[in-house]
């Protein structure tokens, strides 16, 4: 089973604003069951850390990954990957 999943690295930590807006935007890909919202932090992404999500389509992970690249300054890193078989 493969599995879609996003890596979005800001490299700094996001503002009161960002972290408003991330949290509505998973909310309503949470109610469209596009996500469970549950995540796999490497770092503490409010003071900088990557997050990663796991998607249950490849259109839902591009979507996560565009909305992410709408801050100022844009991540340092953001994708999207399959992993699994």
């Amino acid at each position: 089973m493969s599995v879609i999943i996003t890596y979005v690295d800001l490299g700094r930590a996001i503002t009161a604003d960002e972290r408003t807006a991330m949290k509505n935007e998973l909310a309503k890909c949470v109610s469209a069951g596009t996500t469970d919202g549950s995540r796999a932090d490497t770092g503490d992404l409010f003071n900088g850390g990557p997050m990663i999500q796991i998607w249950t389509t490849q259109e839902a992970a591009d979507g996560w990954v565009a909305f992410c690249n709408t801050f100022t300054p844009l991540p340092v890193e953001s994708f999207v990957t399959t992993v699994g078989s």
